[in-house]
């Protein structure tokens, strides 16, 4: 059951398998035993047990291996770079 319009002396509830069907409760909905709990933990726990982890770890790795080996040659690639270059002392560009 669904609580569709709470209030405090009377509340509306509908079935989600069959809208149609309107159920009413005299007196607060907040007298009802609540059925289902929120905790984080369990929905970590949900989630890592329903989900394909293994292959979402996978797709990690496989992207951080690939981009670390990108970076550290276009690094290489500048570095070389700088080491043939001379560089004038005392820095900067003269305005003559």
């Amino acid at each position: 059951m669904a609580l569709v319009n709470p209030s405090r002396l009377s509340s509306q509830f509908i079935d989600p398998a069959h809208p149609e069907r309107v159920d009413y409760l005299q007196g607060s909905w907040r007298s009802l035993e609540a059925i289902f709990r929120f905790s984080i933990f369990g929905a970590i726990i949900l989630t890592f047990l329903s989900s394909e982890l293994s292959l979402f770890l996978r797709n990690t790795f496989i992207i951080m291996v690939l981009s670390e080996i990108g970076v550290l040659l276009s690094s290489i690639m500048v570095a070389y770079g700088f080491s043939r270059f001379e560089f004038q002392a005392g820095g900067g560009f003269s305005s003559c």
